[in-house]
C-alpha cells in the first residue's frame, strides 16, 4: 500500500514538473508576443489587465487565472484586442 502511494506520488511530482515547463514555456512566448502591446495599449479600448505580461511572473499569473477559469474571458478579449 505504501509503495504504491510513493509510486504515484512520484509520478505525480514528474507530471507537475512537466506542467509547469510547458507553463513557463508558454509564459515566455507570452512576454515576448504581448510586452509591447501591454506597455503601450491603445488609448480608445483600455485591457481589463494591462499588466499581464510584463514579466515571466505576471504571465505565469495569468496563464495560472485561465487554467482555473478565473475571469478569463477578460484576458480573452484582451489578447484579441492587442493581437
Amino acid at each position: 500500500m505504501v509503495e504504491c502511494i510513493a509510486r504515484a506520488a512520484k509520478e505525480l511530482l514528474f507530471v507537475s514538473i512537466l506542467i509547469l515547463l510547458f507553463g513557463y514555456i508558454y509564459a515566455v512566448f507570452g512576454v515576448t508576443a504581448f510586452d509591447y502591446d501591454t506597455i503601450e495599449p491603445d488609448a480608445d479600448q483600455p485591457l481589463s489587465f494591462p499588466k499581464s505580461f510584463n514579466t515571466v511572473l505576471d504571465a505565469l499569473k495569468c496563464m495560472w487565472q485561465i487554467f482555473t477559469n478565473d475571469h478569463w474571458m477578460a484576458v480573452l478579449f484582451d489578447t484579441k484586442q492587442v493581437g
